[in-house]
């Protein structure tokens, strides 16, 4: 991973600083193409990326690239590690986080009462990812990890900030 690593930095890319991922994993921005690489070892985010790059929307994020250089994920070894290219993504403020984080809880608490989760106020329009994200999850053996404002960004647009859901697996 390391040496594919060096030739992104050859080729521009430098390190965000204040990076937030998770251990075994080096994002670097590219400061003209506005592209992300991220380079990491989580099956979890592997399982997001495959499965949401054929179903575009405007609550994930644009991926240009995705591959496994050296192979699968295998419990033999732990050499496997993904290089996805991505859109650059932004924060979200402290405002956009605390309202996500009453509306994924709302979320919860609803599908913890057997409640129909699409009846919950959605003022970002992210129920029916998170729905889909839900059964992926349920498809794949993986977990939904977005009770964290961290495993969502912001993508600017004209008309302001659409919020992505960025890493939801664990």
């Amino acid at each position: 991973m390391q040496a594919c690593i060096e030739k992104y930095k050859e080729a521009g890319y430098q390190r965000i600083s204040g990076n937030s991922s998770r251990i075994g994993s080096e994002v670097l921005e590219h400061p003209t193409s506005r592209r992300v690489a991220k380079f990491g070892q989580d099956p979890a985010y592997d399982v997001f990326v495959s499965q949401v790059i054929a179903i575009p929307s405007e609550h994930f994020p644009c991926f240009y690239r995705h591959e496994k250089p050296n192979g699968p994920f295998s419990a033999q070894s732990n050499s496997a590690y993904t290089l996805t290219e991505i859109e650059f993504l932004v924060p979200l403020t402290s405002d956009e986080a605390s309202g996500v984080m009453a509306w994924i809880e709302a979320i919860f608490d609803a599908l913890r009462r057997q409640l129909d989760p699409s009846q919950v106020s959605d003022p970002y329009g992210l129920t029916e990812d998170f729905l889909r994200l839900r059964t992926i999850a349920s498809n794949h053996n993986v977990n939904i990890d977005l009770l964290k404002p961290e495993n969502y960004m912001a993508r600017d647009v004209p008309s302001g900030r659409k919020i992505v859901f960025s890493d939801p697996y664990n």
